[in-house]
């Protein structure tokens, strides 16, 4: 069984976080979700912490220094504290395709990669581009 946690970046913009939830809710069959909020504007974590309490997943806030590298940072370092095997990260105001999480889970459990890219209709493993149709 595939252990994935799906780690949501996210800094402002509420409206589209809560769009990127959406993409991401019912989708995949063992996934963890963890929204960790990375922000110098502290005006709209409490809107954010609503939207994902709705949903019932975990909000972090971490400290953040202006760069969007801390905030990938603090998703590693979430993940590092997890049992999760496998972490897939995105941006709270990017979103998902409908059924992208059981196309990744499909992928490890075929392959075991260390890292998959997903790109239009194919898998990026290792050196070979896998056709998902």
């Amino acid at each position: 069984m595939i252990n994935l946690l799906v780690g949501v970046l996210t800094d402002r913009y509420p409206e589209k976080l809560e769009r990127c939830l959406k993409s991401i809710d019912g989708q995949g069959t063992n996934v963890g979700r963890v929204v960790v909020c990375n922000t110098l504007d502290l005006d709209h974590i409490p809107l954010s912490k609503a939207i994902v309490e709705q949903y019932g997943w975990t909000f972090v806030v971490t400290e953040s220094n202006g760069t969007c590298s801390k905030g990938k940072n603090s998703v590693l370092d979430y993940f590092a504290t997890t049992d999760y095997d496998y972490l897939t990260l995105i941006d709270g105001d990017d979103y998902f395709e409908p059924k992208s999480l059981s196309i990744l889970e499909n992928v490890i459990a075929k392959h075991d990669p260390d890292v998959v890219g997903l790109i239009g209709s194919s898998a990026i493993v290792g050196d070979q581009r896998i056709p998902l149709s």
